[in-house]
């Protein structure tokens, strides 16, 4: 089994939003509410997706429903702002931040992070006439930069065209999001996508790849190609687990946190550690030691519907059509509400380094003592993609089984 998420973290120093000074403590306010919503999300998909693979950007869906969340009102939006704990900030400091956030995630010179995000809305879809709210869309462009997007749904490239836009942003990497043909009952889409690729800050060298077993449980291996590097990392081991940090580009501005559990099949006790406290504390535990790292070379795709576990973590009313309050995006007598949240991703870890993309689309419709260490990522663990500049989980999950070779 994978999982993997993205989570945000944020920079030292100011960022300035028209009068409105963002500093490193406010910042870091989105920072752990993010974190937080992504390890709850982690630890229900863990459960769903027992003994499978699993890999998500918890970052890109964090931005999908925010932006989501600045349409609802009333129960619908006292739940989505609990599930993206966001209860306590102004909607409109929350955009703030995410605009600065955003900023800082796209300024990126030695890895290639981009993230962008849009809203598409059916021209004849089933209620006629219907609009989106204009102070909606205002928000959407200034504080989330997304494209306004206007098509009938019922064309026959309309699939086509909203596929093409996620499969421009994320490389090619990210397909057929949308099923075709569109649903007639769906009136809009609101989608993030998100692109990473990094080149290790020291590349593997190929010629020192070779096969190992990988054991999938304490009864049952693999054989699979794992990479093989002798340097300097940032470390961290205890009782529990062993876990290093492999930085990316040369000013080592992202990194992949691998946490290895001691025991071969101690992948579910150590998920159950995972909570902003206790992955500030690991973060903040690492120091710099020389060692060999061996991990394995693996690439993946995943997709999933989020609804039932974006439900079983509180978000009820948002998608009943009956309850759901979507009335600062529509007319509220148009009962709009969310039908799908669906979320797909791609991960390709290898010699020169990260390939990684995932894309969230919010469908409407109506009603990380001197010595030398050595790790072998040779069982199940858990990893991260981190974003050093910002702090920012971009991704994180858990390999189980290394997918073979197609």
């Amino acid at each position: 089994m994978k999982v993997f998420l993205s989570i945000s973290v944020f920079v030292l120093g100011f960022c300035f939003l028209g009068d409105k000074e963002i500093s490193k403590t406010d910042q870091k306010v989105l920072t752990g509410k993010n974190t937080k919503f992504a390890f709850n999300l982690f630890s229900k998909l863990f459960k769903e997706e027992a003994g499978k693979n699993l890999f998500i950007s918890p970052l890109s869906i964090s931005i999908a429903l925010q932006l989501a969340y600045n349409g609802s009102d009333s129960t619908t939006k006292k739940e989505m702002a609990k599930v993206l704990n966001v209860d306590d900030l102004d909607v409109n400091e929350l955009n703030e931040l995410n605009k600065s956030m955003l900023e800082t995630l796209n300024s990126h010179k030695h890895v290639k992070l981009s993230i962008a995000n849009s809203v598409w809305l059916n021209t004849n879809g089933p209620i006629k006439d219907l609009k989106i709210r204009s102070e909606f869309y205002d928000i959407a462009a200034k504080y989330y930069s997304a494209e306004a997007k206007a098509i009938n749904f019922q064309s026959k490239d309309a699939a086509k065209t909203i596929n093409g836009w996620i499969e421009e942003k994320t490389n090619k990497k990210i397909k057929d999001v949308i099923n075709d043909p569109i649903d007639p009952s769906v009136v809009a889409y609101l989608i993030n996508a998100i692109y990473f690729k990094g080149t290790w800050a020291t590349t593997f060298d190929k010629e020192l790849t070779a096969e190992k077993d990988f054991f999938i449980a304490q009864d049952k291996k693999v054989n699979h190609p794992f990479m093989y590097q002798k340097g300097t990392y940032k470390y961290l081991e205890n009782n529990e687990f062993q876990a290093v940090s492999i930085p990316y580009g040369r000013d080592k501005s992202a990194s992949m946190y691998i946490f290895l559990p001691n025991e071969k099949d101690g992948l579910k006790k150590f998920s159950e550690q995972l909570t902003t406290e206790n992955w500030n504390g690991f973060i903040a535990s690492f120091k710099n030691m020389d060692g060999s790292i061996r991990i394995p070379v693996f690439r993946l795709e995943y997709k999933k519907l989020l609804n039932d576990t974006l439900e079983a973590l509180g978000m009820k009313s948002a998608f009943r059509d009956s309850q759901a309050d979507f009335s600062r995006l529509f007319d509220p007598s148009a009962g709009i509400y969310i039908s799908r949240v669906i979320h797909q991703s791609f991960v390709d870890v290898n010699e020169e380094g990260t390939e990684a993309a995932a894309a969230t689309v919010v469908e409407f419709a109506a009603k990380g003592i001197s010595r030398e260490f050595d790790f072998t990522a040779d069982h199940p663990f858990f990893y991260a993609i981190v974003d050093n500049k910002t702090g920012a989980i971009l991704f994180m999950g858990t390999l189980v089984e290394p997918p073979q070779k197609s």
